[in-house]
């Protein structure tokens, strides 16, 4: 997870590959924008890792090649 000021969402989304965005509430924003460190407003991360998510779609393409033609 990065937390990230409003001036830098872009620059986190192009720093993870495709991330969760959720906005902070107010008690959480003692966080610090890895940028800039200002506050942080909002979170990125990943619901779950890579890895496992990349390995389930591989799973699922194999189990239903049919579909692709």
């Amino acid at each position: 997870m990065i937390t990230v000021c409003q001036k830098h969402i872009k620059n986190g989304i192009n720093l993870l590959n495709a991330p969760h965005v959720q906005k902070l509430s107010q008690k959480y924003w003692e966080h610090e924008c890895i940028f800039c460190s200002e506050p942080a407003h909002f979170k990125l991360f990943y619901s779950t890792p890579y890895s496992a998510s990349y390995r389930k779609f591989l799973s699922f393409s194999k189990n239903h090649s049919s579909l692709t033609g």
